[in-house]
């Protein structure tokens, strides 16, 4: 049972998180692009990310807490486990470091952009988040969909 309930809670945090990314992606990024003047977008953006950035640090512990303990409590450590596992893990590792990098540098850079109303280096640092988040995306709805498939291959 506990197996089953990890395994639970994991999924939910990579739902949170790809979810999120894709949310953010393709329905907010869109829907607020031609509608709403930079000044605003640029604060929407900020109290946006203020909240779901930290999150995603939770999502992460979540997921590398609950995937290396399912590896060694459910397939008795790396040796147990395949190589979709495997390629989760580095992919996982990935969009971690690529998340460090937008929470480290982009986000803050894009805050003081803000605060002195520095609006194009503000669309420049956004244009950063973006990219990374496109790749996050993509990254994380491959690694979902191995996980859903890991059993198999």
């Amino acid at each position: 049972m506990l197996p089953a309930v990890v395994l639970g809670i994991h999924l939910l945090a990579a739902m949170f998180w790809v979810g999120g990314l894709l949310f953010a992606y393709l329905i907010v990024r869109p829907a607020v692009q031609g509608i709403i003047d930079p000044e605003t977008r640029f604060q929407l953006w900020l109290t946006l990310f203020s909240r779901f950035l930290p999150m995603v640090w939770v999502a992460i512990g979540v997921l590398f807490g609950s995937g290396l303990w399912l590896t060694y409590a459910v397939y008795g450590g790396f040796g147990g486990v395949g190589p979709a596992i495997h390629t989760m893990i580095v992919s996982g590792v990935l969009m971690t470091l690529l998340f460090a990098y937008l929470f480290v540098v982009l986000y803050p850079g894009l805050r003081r952009s803000v605060v002195i109303t520095d609006f194009a280096a503000a669309a420049g640092y956004l244009a950063g988040i973006r990219r990374i988040v496109a790749i996050n995306s993509l990254l994380g709805l491959f690694t979902v969909c191995l996980g859903a498939v890991a059993r198999y291959v």
